[in-house]
C-alpha cells in the first residue's frame, strides 16, 4: 500500500502581506507568550520609519496561535546595506515588549515567549541548525535600558535641583537688592524731611527805641 505524501499545513491567518522577489520573508509565528498579542509594529532601526499596527483591532494573536508572517525589506535595503529590525509588541494588558534584532535571514519559523518581563524569540537557526533562544540578550537589553533610563532621570532630577537652586539664589538677590534701594530711598526722603523742619529764627533788636514820654521832664521843666 504506497504511503501518502504528507499534508502541507496550512495556515489561514497572516500578519503582513505577501510579497515576491529576494527581500520578501515568510516567518511561520507562534505565539507562545501565553497572552494575547494586540499590537504587531515592525521598526527599521536604521531609517527609524514604522509600520502601522499590522493586527486587526477586533482579531488579536491568540495565546497558541499560528500565524504567518510576511515582510518585505526590499526597500528599506534600498536605503541602507543590511537593516535591522525591531519588533514592537503590544500584550494584552497594554505591556509594550520589544523583539530586537530580528533575524529574518536566519529563521523560518519561531515562538514569541514573554518570560520575566521580556519577550523573546526562540527558533531553529538555518545558519547552526541550532535552537536559539533571544532571552539572555533581551534580558541583558532591558537591564542596560532600565539603568539608563534610571541614569537620565537622576541626571534631569540633579538638573532641576541646580535650576530650583539658581532660581532661589536670584530671586533672594533680587529681594536683597530691591529692598537696598528701597532703604536708600527711605533714607532720602528722611533727610530732606529734616532740611525742610530746619528754619532760621529771626535775631531780636539789642537796643530798644527810647519812649519820648518816658521821662517826668517835659520841654517846659518840672512840675510841682
Amino acid at each position: 500500500m504506497p504511503t501518502e505524501a504528507p499534508t502541507e499545513e496550512v495556515i489561514e491567518k497572516t500578519i503582513g502581506t505577501q510579497a515576491q522577489g529576494d527581500g520578501a520573508y515568510a516567518v511561520k509565528l507562534t505565539n507562545a507568550a501565553q497572552l494575547e498579542i494586540t499590537g504587531f509594529v515592525v521598526q527599521c532601526d536604521d531609517t527609524g520609519t514604522q509600520t502601522e499596527n499590522l493586527l486587526e483591532t477586533d482579531d488579536p494573536f491568540a495565546a497558541e496561535e499560528v500565524r504567518m508572517f510576511y515582510y518585505d525589506t526590499s526597500e528599506d535595503a534600498e536605503a541602507v546595506d543590511s537593516p535591522a529590525y525591531t519588533i514592537l509588541l503590544t500584550l494584552e494588558g497594554d505591556v509594550e515588549v520589544s523583539l530586537h534584532a530580528f533575524p529574518f535571514d536566519d529563521l523560518e519559523a519561531a515562538e514569541i515567549c514573554y518570560e520575566d518581563g521580556v519577550a523573546n524569540l526562540v527558533y531553529t537557526s538555518l545558519e547552526s541548525e541550532t535552537e536559539i533562544s533571544t532571552k539572555d540578550d533581551e534580558t541583558a537589553r532591558a537591564a542596560e535600558e532600565a539603568a539608563a533610563a534610571e541614569a537620565a532621570a537622576e541626571a534631569a532630577a540633579a538638573q532641576q535641583a541646580v535650576e530650583e537652586q539658581t532660581a532661589t539664589e536670584a530671586a533672594a538677590q533680587q529681594e536683597a537688592e530691591q529692598q537696598e534701594v528701597e532703604e536708600s530711598v527711605e533714607e532720602s526722603i528722611a533727610e530732606e524731611s529734616v532740611e525742610e523742619s530746619v528754619v532760621e529764627e529771626p535775631v531780636e533788636d539789642s537796643v530798644e527805641e527810647a519812649d519820648p514820654n518816658d521821662s517826668c521832664i517835659g520841654d517846659e521843666g518840672l512840675f510841682y
